[in-house]
């Protein structure tokens, strides 16, 4: 099947491609998660985000905000930060967050400012758990 078309028919969430390989993200294995009581973490585009939310699964967005490309590729970390980012890279990384940013702050459930790997684990940690305790009001189909 055509990634596009899967993409469209709601087999595939989204799908990235990196060196030229593709990655997909399939619906199935995310309801999967949730029927096991589980948070998947996900990279997806920000267009992803409507469509878990047209399929009734609302999903705790979370953007990871860096000061600066310096402070992108000053991350270090030797358990989950083997290799080091290029000067070049983490600019392209910074300047495509600062138009997601400005492009869907309004899908963000919060933004967590960028900081030390365990930091942003942390932190990460508290937004789930307090938004796992929030009432979440949906609508009753009209079907």
């Amino acid at each position: 099947m055509e990634i596009k078309k899967a993409v469209s028919e709601g087999v595939y969430l989204d799908y990235i491609v990196k060196d030229g390989q593709f990655y997909v993200t399939f619906m199935s294995t995310v309801r999967e998660d949730m029927d096991k009581v589980k948070h998947s973490i996900l990279e997806v585009s920000p267009l992803a985000i409507e469509k878990l939310r047209s399929q009734r699964i609302h999903p705790i967005v979370l953007f990871l905000k860096y000061k600066s490309a310096k402070h992108i590729k000053e991350q270090r970390d030797a358990k989950h930060l083997q290799q080091k980012v290029s000067t070049k890279d983490a600019r392209a990384m910074y300047e495509n967050s600062v138009r997601v940013e400005h492009e869907f702050r309004s899908e963000f459930t919060a933004v967590v400012p960028g900081s030390s790997i365990n930091s942003l684990f942390s932190q990460i940690q508290d937004i789930v758990d307090q938004q796992q305790k929030k009432t979440l009001w949906i609508p009753v189909s009209s079907n």
